[in-house]
């Protein structure tokens, strides 16, 4: 394991630099793979070229293209003659070479299943068939089962014949027509008296995912039940393949880093080393929306202080606008979150709602008077600046808090992922509603006690 990949970067283009390439060979000989996948997209582009060309004759090719970046595996993919594919995908589980041909373009999609071994392409293609975001998309096909008639000695030597299967903590029981009916331990197995049928053995409540269930959910289940590995099975209840834990892991974080990156409004993308102006047109269009929010905003202010006598009163738009914007922003991360790890069920919305919403009027309340003190004292006015500035935060939080965490469950029932309710159109949204709602209390201020 590299511990300080900066001095292992410099190290290595220094190799390259020095045109070195016998040190540089051995020096990656000791490097895992998933360190050699994460250096390529992290090499200079002075130094990248040299550096794949050294990785491309690393005789675990294979393990480490399934950890590089999609841009990096096609441009690798790309350079490799059509000898170094059969072997290449030979040496990957279904799973992994499903992945990597899935980022691939067409024509190089063709190559890799034209230059690939009958059956390795038939399970890749199996694979590929699923939505992106489907249980079947990640499962194995590599994993072992046995009839559940079979006695405890039959499975241990049919185990230590099945040199593929990907994972062995669970055995897992099938009948004629290849349903799940059963899963055992490995420990059972190690147990119970050889002449033991497994039927007897195993336990029958098992907790098995639909091919096409949300990679998400399947994360969820995973983690719910403490499970290394869970099965996934077709419409008619038939084995068909495992998910293990470190896809789902993969799939924890790339959700959770996915979630976050709407919250910006932005994408994952933005980690891979790209230009400027693709960073540009990706940013743009969300910050498009802010600004032509700010521009409402800066209208209601010309709008309104032509209305407001007590010119001081404009001096509190920041904090009221701003206080609004950070209570709409935790409303909206505990619902959104909540959602996604299965803390907050769907049925449980609007409890939520009438939660969050209580919290607001609680914390409007109570930032109200403090603001309405403070400005009392600075402007010796409290009843108009004072009662105006308070009643203004009250509302503005109100509408905050109701807004934050109403806007993810209306995104849920549309089906529509509720990250996005975080993004720059909600927060403009707020921002500007939390305005008028001051504004107008304090034009109704005025008007009783002006």
């Amino acid at each position: 394991m590299l511990r300080d990949y900066g001095k292992t970067i410099e190290l290595i283009e220094n190799f390259i630099q020095k045109e070195d390439t016998d040190k540089l060979k051995n020096f990656l000989q000791g490097v895992f793979p998933t360190d050699i996948a994460y250096l390529t997209s992290h090499i200079d582009e002075d130094y990248n070229e040299a550096f794949l060309n050294e990785v491309r004759q690393l005789s675990n090719l294979s393990e480490i293209l399934h950890e590089m970046e999609d841009d990096e595996i096609r441009n690798l993919i790309q350079s490799l003659d059509d000898s170094q594919f059969a072997p290449l995908f030979a040496d990957l589980d279904p799973d992994d070479s499903a992945k990597i041909i899935s980022v691939l373009p067409d024509e190089l999609k063709d190559r890799a299943f034209s230059n690939m071994k009958i059956e390795d392409s038939v399970e890749a293609a199996s694979l590929l068939r699923y939505n992106d975001e489907a249980a079947g998309r990640i499962m194995t096909t590599e994993y072992f089962c046995i009839h559940e008639k079979a006695t405890v000695l039959e499975a241990f030597n049919a185990l230590k014949e099945s040199h593929d299967a990907e994972l062995i903590y669970y055995l897992y029981l099938i009948d004629d027509h290849q349903h799940l009916v059963g899963v055992s331990s490995l420990r059972d197995l190690l147990t119970k008296p050889n002449h033991f049928a497994m039927k007897d053995i195993m336990q029958k409540e098992i907790i098995s995912i639909p091919v096409t269930m949300d990679q998400e959910k399947v994360a969820s289940v995973v983690e719910r039940y403490n499970l290394m590995a869970v099965p996934v099975v077709d419409e008619r209840h038939k084995l068909v393949g495992i998910i293990t834990v470190d896809d789902v892991i993969d799939i924890i974080r790339s959700e959770a880093t996915e979630d976050i990156m709407k919250l910006a409004g932005t994408t994952e993308e933005e980690f891979s080393l790209q230009s400027p102006y693709k960073g540009f047109l990706r940013r743009m269009p969300w910050l498009l929306v802010s600004f032509i929010g700010g521009m409402l905003t800066i209208q209601s202010n010309l709008f309104f202080s032509t209305k407001i006598a007590h010119i001081e009163l404009m001096a509190f738009i920041t904090i009221i606008a701003g206080m609004g914007g950070n209570i709409a922003s935790q409303s909206s991360t505990i619902v959104v979150r909540g959602l996604a790890t299965g803390k907050i069920l769907v049925t449980e919305l609007w409890e939520v709602l009438i939660k969050e919403v209580s919290i607001g009027v609680l914390l409007g309340i109570f930032f109200g008077i403090l603001l309405g003190i403070v400005s009392a004292l600075q402007f010796q006015d409290f009843s108009i600046i004072g009662i105006s500035v308070a009643i203004g935060m009250l509302s503005s939080m109100i509408i905050a808090a109701t807004i934050g965490s109403l806007m993810p469950i209306i995104f849920q029932r549309l089906h529509i992922d509720p990250a996005v309710a975080t993004g720059p159109f909600v927060s403009t949204t707020i921002d500007n509603l939390g305005l008028l709602s001051y504004f107008g209390t304090t034009l109704v201020i005025l008007k009783f006690l002006g």
